[in-house]
């Protein structure tokens, strides 16, 4: 494939789409592993990846493996992003590399949820691992709790407990803590979840605790509002308290008369 002007290249590249189910794939391959090698715009060179994927093949997947180590950051997610679909486990440990050696925390990102879907064996090994990983907005905590939320596990509900803990900040508490809810149609376990967040340090874990909590009328829902009551320093969630516990007081009043 010769070099030319970047539009007559997409032109090529869309024409051998709907060659992939020709006896020609092969030497299509060839051609599109050359412009892998050669060519300098990773646009041209994430469209062969995908391409090169689409084929479904073992021995071109196999050898798209060395071009993990592309030290384009697009070009290693396109890789991450085809293994991760077409689950060759003979990719793993080079992923696995990239998670934990990666310079682009969306790199390791994607390195996670990929390893998290294709090597279950070692998932609870990733979860506790990205557990200890700063990175900017959070990426990697929140693909290990996207990954969490489409499970049910028992052990798996634990992992996410510990997200809520105070040394992480507030929109990752929060999104654990909805999901570990959500988790459970069980009245008791939601509540008594809950509870200890009524006093929590940070303001957006108090006010959502807070919000979820009043639509239960009970006791000990009340009594957990009304000792926070007095120490609550934000004016609307204070107002939101003191209207809690009246109407939760009223619903139990009338429970009480039936």
């Amino acid at each position: 494939m010769e070099n030319g002007d970047i539009a007559a290249k997409l032109e090529v590249i869309s024409d051998l789409k709907t060659k992939i189910e020709d006896d020609e794939r092969y030497k299509i391959s060839e051609k599109l592993f050359e412009l892998l090698e050669k060519e300098n715009f990773w646009g041209l060179r994430k469209n062969a990846i995908e391409l090169l994927f689409a084929f479904n093949d073992d021995e071109i997947e196999n050898q798209l493996i060395k071009y993990l180590n592309d030290k384009n950051v697009k070009i290693e997610i396109a890789l991450i992003k085809g293994f991760k679909n077409s689950q060759n486990k003979n990719a793993i440990p080079h992923i696995k590399y990239l998670f934990e050696n990666g310079t682009s925390y969306e790199v390791i990102a994607n390195a996670l949820e990929a390893l998290l879907n294709m090597d279950s064996e070692n998932k609870n090994s990733y979860v506790e691992k990205s557990l200890q990983m700063d990175s900017h907005n959070e990426i990697i905590r929140f693909t290990t709790l996207s990954f969490l939320s489409t499970t049910r596990e028992k052990e798996i509900l634990n992992q996410i407990q510990s997200f809520t803990q105070n040394k992480y900040n507030s929109s990752i508490r929060n999104r654990a803590i909805g999901i570990y809810v959500s988790s459970t149609k069980n009245e008791n376990i939601i509540v008594n979840f809950l509870l200890p967040f009524v006093s929590d340090n940070s303001f957006q874990v108090r006010r959502n605790a807070i919000s979820v909590l009043s639509n239960y009328s009970r006791k000990n829902v009340v009594e957990a509002f009304q000792k926070q009551l007095p120490n609550e320093h934000e004016v609307r969630l204070r107002q939101t308290l003191q209207n809690a516990i009246e109407s939760i007081n009223k619903e139990l009043s009338l429970l009480e008369q039936k």
